[in-house]
Order: C-alpha cells, then structure tokens, then sequence
C-alpha cells in the first residue's frame, strides 16, 4: 500500500513552493506549477490522480493558486469523498496580509500582480479552511521552520 502524499495549498505568496524546494528530491515532481495544472484547471479526479500516480517518491506536493481546485476540494471533503483518503491536506496562510504582499513583491512578482491574489484572499481562505485536514498561520516562521513542520508531519502518515 503506498504512503499517503501531503498536498500544500494556499494563497499566491504563503509559502507553499519554497518549502516544497527546500523538501523535495525533484522540484518539478513535487509542484503543479512547474509540471501540471499551470494554466487550465482539469478537474479534481485528474488532480488526485497526477498527486497519487505522477508525483513519483516526492511526499509532500505543493498546489497551484487555483480557486476551482480549492471549491472541489472543499467540497469532496464536505461529501467525505473517499478519493482524498491518500492524500493529507496542508493550508498554509499569512494572517498579516501586507506581510504576504511583501513576500510576494520579494519574490520577484510585479507589483500589479501581487494584488490580484490579495483581492480574492478571503473566498480562499474560507475554501481552503474547509479543504485542510490541518492549518498552519505562517506569518512568524521561516520557510526553514515551516518546511520543518511539514516534514515531520508528512513523516508521520500512515500507509
């Protein structure tokens, strides 16, 4: 029986790609933005599956920024839809928004950009509250600290 993979999500800006870079083995493996779902969303069913099946040994995955995602999501594990029972379910948040628009800015994002995710941070955070099986408020750690939390509790999932 595989081991169950840990899917990080959350807003543009939260830290979901620069802890993944500091866990994983095979950056592109373990990021939707680098090797799936970068323009068009395919549906939740295409996503389990490229988590489970396309992600080879990396454990912890990092998701792309994208509001279907975080709606079905949300409501597979409303309906308790046993198509997520392999898959452990990290939100990572900023509590201090003009401390994620400086991350996001120091990321090297233009600064338009940087606002476009900002305007739309409450319905995600709403969504990805109910998604998570656990939340983690980012806003006074390291990635190396958050990374940290990960690791041990991607350490810790059953097969």
């Amino acid at each position: 029986m595989k081991k169950p993979k840990m899917l990080v999500i959350g807003n543009s800006g939260s830290g979901k790609s620069t802890c993944v870079n500091l866990l994983a083995t095979d950056k592109i493996k373990a990021s939707m933005d680098d090797s799936y779902l970068v323009k068009k969303y395919l549906g939740l069913q295409k996503t389990v599956d490229w988590i489970l099946n396309d992600t080879g040994d990396e454990s912890v995955i990092a998701s792309n920024a994208h509001e279907t995602l975080f709606w079905d999501l949300a409501a597979a594990k409303n309906r308790r839809d046993n198509s997520l029972d392999k898959i452990f379910i990290v939100y990572l948040y900023n509590s201090v928004p003009s401390s994620r628009y400086e991350r996001l800015k120091s990321s090297g994002r233009a600064p338009d950009h940087c606002a476009i995710p900002m305007s739309w941070d409450p319905l995600v955070n709403d969504l990805c509250r109910l998604a998570a099986d656990i939340s983690i408020n980012t806003v006074d750690m390291t990635p190396e600290e958050v990374a940290g939390i990960l690791k041990t509790l991607s350490a810790h999932l059953k097969a």
